[in-house]
């Protein structure tokens, strides 16, 4: 197949359709995009072998069949596949077959890029997260309704770039997201005691029920650069990044009511702040009552 291919699995496909499609996949290479997987079930899922495909590099696996939700667009692909895009139905599946089907849909440990957007199961498999997939370099995980915590990202040594969106149903974030790291090897050592030993990007959007992110130790993310926090209205602090990553935090109400306060309490307490590492955008401030925008104005520009 072309170095990036989709597969599209409508609603409308008999077994036969749906079981020819995925015979396609026998010598995929490159870039995978899956759309529809609310209508394949576990069985099916298996018979796709994502595991013994060495070649495939970036995988996307999408639930929703909706076209209009997707990254994709008609010009995104080929003459012969515009002429298959499914149905607009949105395929209601309970959570333990989405569950099931992602289980059996575990990569390749060659794997560079992971996407999984609309999975609607409670929890991610065992195999997100976990030391076979040691070349994993970037992972986004979006719109998963019902998931309630977070996999272990932190036990994958080659992760750089972590992108979290639209999981409603996550309030924590702890320990769980870290993993149990004890045992990872990096830099030619045989132990590494820190989460996200390479990680350099993470962002955070519309997560609207996360109120604590905790268990985030001194040794962890000792490489980050980047920390983005978008429309997370119920977060409340943040962790202490020793590695002093350059910080973007908007539509986070209750993450600037802090520093609101101590910026219009005294000038010097300003001083302890490190403004060169956080950007703000002006009209956050405006929950402050522009008790903030003077004092920070120079810090914004």
């Amino acid at each position: 197949l072309a170095y990036r291919s989709y597969l599209f699995l409508s609603s409308e496909m008999d077994l036969l359709d749906a079981e020819s499609e995925l015979d396609e996949l026998i010598n995929i290479r490159g870039d995978l995009h899956i759309i529809g997987l609310s209508n394949l079930d576990a069985a099916q899922a298996a018979n796709v072998n994502l595991w013994k495909k060495e070649g495939l590099q970036k995988l996307t696996l999408e639930w929703c069949d909706i076209l209009q939700n997707s990254d994709v667009t008609l010009r995104d692909l080929q003459p012969n596949e515009a002429n298959r895009v499914p149905d607009c139905r949105c395929v209601p599946q309970q959570n333990d077959r989405a569950a099931q089907v992602l289980q059996c849909l575990r990569p390749n440990s060659n794997l560079e890029e992971l996407i999984i957007k609309g999975y609607n199961g409670s929890s991610f498999p065992s195999w997100v997260g976990s030391l076979p997939l040691d070349r994993l370099a970037s992972i986004e995980l979006k719109d998963c309704q019902n998931c309630e915590e977070l996999p272990p990202l932190g036990c994958l040594p080659s992760l750089k770039h972590v992108v979290i969106q639209s999981l409603p149903s996550v309030q924590l974030v702890g320990p769980e997201f870290l993993g149990d790291v004890g045992d990872i090897p990096y830099n030619n050592r045989k132990k590494a005691y820190f989460a996200f030993p390479a990680l350099e990007s993470l962002k955070f959007r519309d997560m609207g029920a996360w109120e604590e992110w905790s268990g985030v130790k001194d040794e962890h993310f000792p490489e980050l650069k980047y920390l983005s926090i978008v429309s997370c209205g119920k977060l409340k602090v943040l962790p202490n990044f020793t590695s002093g990553p350059k910080q973007r935090i908007r539509n986070c109400e209750k993450l600037l009511q802090p520093l609101c306060q101590v910026c219009s309490s005294s000038s010097s307490q300003m001083n302890t702040i490190n403004f060169s590492c956080i950007d703000f955008y002006i009209r956050d401030f405006f929950i402050c009552k522009f008790r903030c925008s003077s004092a920070l104005g120079s810090f914004l520009l």
